[in-house]
C-alpha cells in the first residue's frame, strides 16, 4: 500500500514552541555563498512554552496521520515512532532521540517513520537524519529562533569520514521550515546520500544563503514542495541558487567527507519556487566527471531575480513542462568553465578521474521541452543577455588558475546534443542563444518577442555553434532578426520556420554556413527576408515564401559554395526579389523555378557579379525581369516574364535579349566503359552553341560541364558504377560573350557507368 498524503492541519487555538536538540554542527571553511559554521548552544537555551491546554492542542491536531497511528507499530512497512508536543515540552531533545533511534535501528527492510505531532515549533539547533528513516511532518511548522545561524536540518553526522552514498533511504514528508530571515547558513544540507526524497515540504524566509545544498547524492527526489522568499544583501547573487547541487570539496560544503562523488539521478517535480535570487542548479563541476540523470519537470518558477535554472557540465538532463515567469534568464547550460571546475584529486587524492582535456561527448542528451517561459527585466547580478534558453560552451585557449577551481587544461569544451522543442517563449531580447554549441536542435517553439532594439536576434547562433538544426519555429516580432548565424556558426538545416515582422531580417547568415534554408515563411521584415553575406555558404535555398521586405527578398553576397535557389515565392519586396553579388566566378548560383512578383521600383533578379544560371523562373510586375551587370558570367535559360517594364533579359542597362531558341530534342546518353558517357541530340536552328549540365541526383545541383558547338559531347573522367543525370540547352551569346542566352532545358537523361 502506498503512503497517502494527508491534509495539513495547523494549530488554530494553541501553539506549542519547542527547541530541538542534536549534535552540534562541524566547523568548515567559508567561501562565496558558503559560510563557516561554529559556536555552541547551551542546554539552558532549550525551552518550551506551550500556549493553551493539552486538550486544545490535541483537538487542534485533528484526525490526521499522527492521530491515526499507534506508537511502536508497523504501518505500511514502516516502524512508527510518534513524538508528541507533550514529550517535546518535557524533553526538547525527544524528536532527535527518536531520529537517533531510527539511525541505529532502522534497516532497508524495516525503515522507521518518525511522526511529530502537528504544531508550531521554534528551533535553535540542527535536526539530523540518518538512514532508512521517514520524518513525517504533516501539519508541522518549524521556525528558526531569531538570529540563529545554524542549518535547520542536515542529513548525516557530518563526521568528515563518510565515503560513498552511505546515508540511504531518507524521506521528509510535509512540514514547513521557516528560516525566520536568518542569514548565512543553508537551511538544509544533504550529502553522501542515496535515495533521498522530500514531498510537500515548504522552505521559506532565508537571507544570504541557499535553502538547500546537495552534494554526492545518488537518487534525489523533490516533489510537491514550495520554496519562497530569499533575500540577498551582497553585491553578487550568482552563487545563491535556492537548491544548489555542489561537489564534495572543503571550499563548498562543510563537514562531510570530501570525495570525487558526483550527484546523479535527480528529480524535481511539481514544486513552486517564488521570490528567489536563483532557482535550481550548480556552478561547480569536477573535470571529466559530470553530473548525470537530471529531470526538472512540471514546476512553477516565479519572480526569480537572476537565473532560474543553470546547469554546468551535465549529461542526460531534461527540463520539461515547467512554467517560468518574471525572470531575466530562464534556462542556461554551461560546459566545463574555467571558474568553478576542480580536478577529482582535489576532492580526493585517490580519485582516478583524468585531469587532462578529453573531447566532450557528441551527444550530451539534454532536453528542454514543453516549457512556458516569460523573460524580461535586468539581471540583479548584472549578467546578460535576457534569454529563455542559453547554451554556453567555452574554448579555453590557455590554462589559467581560477579564483575558484583548478587550472583547467586548454581545450574546446563545447556543448553538443541539445534539443529545444515545443516550448512557448516570450522575451524582450533573445529566445534561444547558442555559443559554441553543436549538433543541436531548435524545433517547433512558439516565440513572441517584446523588445525595442533591432540587434537582439530571436534564435541566435554564434562562436563555433556548428551543425545545428532550426525547424518549424513560429517567431513573432523578433527584436532583431528571426534566426541569425555569426562568427563561424553553421546550420545543417533551417526549415519550415514562420517569422513575422522582424525588426531586422528574417534569416541572417553572416560569413557562416547554412547548408539548407528551405520552406521558411517570412513576412514584413523591416529590412531583408534572407541574407547571406560575403563568404557565407549554402547549398540550397528553396521553397521559402517572403513578402514585403523593403530592402530585398533574398540577398546573397560572395558565396563560398555552389548554391541552388529554387522554388521560392517572393512578393512585393524592394530593391530586388533576388539580389546576387558574388565577386567570384569559381562557384555557380543556380536560380530556377522561382516565382518573383515585385513592384515597379524593384527588379526580379538583379546580379552584380559571379557565375550564374538563371532558368525557368516566373517573373512579373517588376522594373527589370532579369538585370545583369557586364561582369556577370553564366547562362540565362528560358524564363516566363510578364508585366515587367522590361520583360527581356537586360545586360548592362541597355542590351536586351529574348528567348527565341527551341530546346534541344532527342537527347540520348550511353555509357562508354567505366569512366565516360557519350551524349547526342538534335541540332537547334539558329543556335551558336550548346551547354551541357550534369548532376549525380535527378533533382540535385546541375554543374555546367561543357560548352560545345555541335550536338554531341563525350563526358570523360567519370566514376565507375555511378549514375549521372544530364540536360542540355541551346544558346546564343551576349555581345561581351559572358552570358549564354539559352533555350529551355532539354529533357533529363540518365546513364550509369560500367
Amino acid at each position: 500500500m502506498k503512503m497517502k498524503n494527508f491534509r495539513k492541519v495547523l494549530l488554530t487555538t494553541a501553539m506549542c514552541t519547542a527547541l530541538l536538540a542534536a549534535d552540534l554542527p562541524a566547523v568548515y571553511g567559508a567561501s562565496a555563498g558558503h559560510f563557516a559554521e561554529s559556536g555552541a548552544i547551551s542546554d539552558q537555551s532549550y525551552e518550551i512554552r506551550p500556549q493553551g491546554s493539552r486538550e486544545s492542542l490535541r483537538m487542534s491536531a485533528g484526525a490526521g496521520f499522527y492521530s491515526s497511528v499507534q506508537d511502536m507499530t508497523v504501518v505500511d512497512g514502516y516502524y512508527i515512532r510518534k513524538v508528541s508536543a507533550a514529550e517535546m515540552s518535557a524533553n526538547p531533545k525527544a524528536l532527535q532521540a527518536a531520529l537517533d533511534e531510527a539511525g541505529s535501528s532502522a534497516t532497508a527492510a524495516r525503515p522507521y517513520k518518525v511522526v511529530l505531532e502537528p504544531g508550531k515549533y521554534t528551533v535553535n539547533t540542527v535536526i539530523r537524519l540518518l538512514g532508512n528513516t521517514c520524518l513525517y511532518l504533516e501539519g508541522v511548522t518549524f521556525v528558526q529562533a531569531k538570529n540563529d545561524g545554524y542549518n535547520m536540518l542536515v542529513v548525516g553526522n557530518e563526521s568528515g569520514t563518510e565515503k560513498g552514498y552511505c546515508y540511504e533511504n531518507i524521506t521528509i514528508c510535509g512540514g514547513t521550515f521557516d528560516k525566520n530571515g536568518n542569514a548565512s547558513k543553508t537551511l538544509m544540507k544533504v550529502g553522501h546520500a542515496a535515495n533521498f526524497t522530500m514531498e510537500n515540504v515548504t522552505m521559506t524566509n532565508i537571507k544570504d544563503a541557499h535553502f538547500m545544498e546537495v552534494a554526492g547524492v545518488n537518487g534525489f527526489t523533490m516533489r510537491g514542495c514550495t520554496v519562497s522568499d530569499m533575500t540577498v544583501t551582497g553585491k553578487s547573487i550568482a552563487t545563491y541558487e535556492a537548491i544548489q547541487f555542489d561537489i564534495l570539496v572543503d571550499k563548498h560544503i562543510g563537514g562531510y567527507g570530501y570525495e570525487d562523488l558526483i550527484s546523479q539521478n535527480i528529480l524535481i517535480e511539481g514544486c513552486t519556487f517564488t521570490n528567489l535570487s536563483r532557482g535550481v542548479g550548480n556552478h561547480n563541476a569536477v573535470l571529466n566527471n559530470p553530473m548525470r540523470g537530471i529531470e526538472i519537470k512540471n514546476n512553477t518558477f516565479q519572480n526569480i531575480k537572476s537565473l532560474t535554472l543553470r546547469f554546468m557540465d551535465v549529461r542526460n538532463c531534461s527540463i520539461t513542462g515547467n512554467t517560468i515567469t518574471g525572470t531575466p534568464r530562464a534556462i542556461e547550460f554551461d560546459s566545463v568553465m574555467q571558474e568553478g571546475t576542480y580536478f577529482g584529486t582535489t576532492l580526493d587524492k585517490s580519485s582516478k578521474t583524468p585531469k587532462k582535456y578529453i573531447k566532450p561527448d557528441a551527444n550530451q542528451n539534454i532536453l528542454v521541452s514543453g516549457n512556458t517561459i516569460n523573460c524580461s527585466g535586468k539581471d540583479a547580478d548584472g549578467e546578460s543577455p535576457t534569454v529563455c534558453v542559453y547554451l554556453r560552451g567555452t574554448e579555453i585557449t590557455k590554462a589559467v588558475k581560477a579564483k575558484d577551481g583548478d587550472k583547467v587544461p586548454k581545450g574546446d569544451y563545447y556543448l553538443s546534443g541539445v534539443t529545444i522543442e515545443n516550448n512557448k517563449m516570450t522575451t524582450t531580447q533573445h529566445a534561444v542563444f547558442f555559443r559554441n554549441a553543436r549538433n543541436s536542435l531548435v524545433h517547433n517553439n512558439q516565440i513572441v518577442c517584446k523588445g525595442k532594439t533591432d540587434s537582439d536576434d530571436s534564435i541566435y547562433l554564434i562562436q563555433k555553434s556548428i551543425d545545428n538544426t532550426v525547424t518549424k519555429n513560429t517567431i513573432k516580432n523578433p527584436c532583431g532578426s528571426g534566426i541569425s548565424l555569426y562568427t563561424k556558426a553553421s546550420a545543417k538545416l533551417i526549415a519550415d520556420n514562420k517569422i513575422t515582422s522582424p525588426r531586422n531580417c528574417g534569416i541572417f547568415v553572416d560569413a557562416c554556413t547554412a547548408e539548407e534554408i528551405t520552406g521558411n515563411t517570412i513576412s514584413k521584415p523591416k529590412k531583408i527576408g534572407i541574407v547571406m553575406t560575403a563568404n557565407s555558404g549554402s547549398e540550397n535555398i528553396s521553397r521559402n515564401t517572403i513578402t514585403s521586405a523593403p530592402e530585398g527578398g533574398i540577398n546573397v553576397g560572395a558565396t563560398n559554395t555552389n548554391l541552388n535557389m529554387s522554388g521560392n515565392k517572393i512578393k512585393k519586396c524592394g530593391s530586388a526579389q533576388i539580389l546576387l553579388n558574388n565577386n567570384s566566378t569559381a562557384q555557380t548560383i543556380f536560380v530556377s523555378k522561382n516565382t518573383l512578383t515585385g513592384k515597379s521600383t524593384a527588379d526580379g533578379v538583379l546580379c552584380t557579379g559571379g557565375n550564374v544560371v538563371i532558368a525557368n523562373n516566373k517573373i512579373s510586375s517588376n522594373r527589370y525581369s532579369i538585370l545583369l551587370t557586364d561582369n556577370v558570367k553564366g547562362t540565362v535559360v528560358f524564363n516566363t516574364c510578364k508585366k515587367n517594364k522590361h520583360n527581356d533579359l537586360s545586360i548592362g542597362f541597355g542590351q536586351y535579349y529574348g528567348y527565341g531558341l527551341a530546346k534541344p530534342a532527342s537527347l540520348k546518353a550511353k555509357a562508354q566503359g567505366a569512366k565516360a558517357a557519350q551524349l547526342t541530340w538534335k541540332a537547334v536552328s539558329g543556335a551558336k552553341g550548346y551547354q551541357v549540365f550534369r548532376a549525380t541526383e535527378k533533382d540535385g545541383f546541375y554543374t555546367k560541364v561543357a560548352t560545345v558547338n555541335k550536338p554531341s559531347y563525350k563526358d570523360q573522367k567519370l566514376k565507375k558504377k555511378t549514375t549521372y543525370y544530364y540536360k542540355v540547352v541551346a544558346c546564343n551569346y551576349s555581345s561581351n560573350k559572358n552570358i549564354a542566352v539559352g533555350s529551355d532545358f532539354s529533357q533529363t537523361v540518365t546513364v550509369k557507368t560500367k
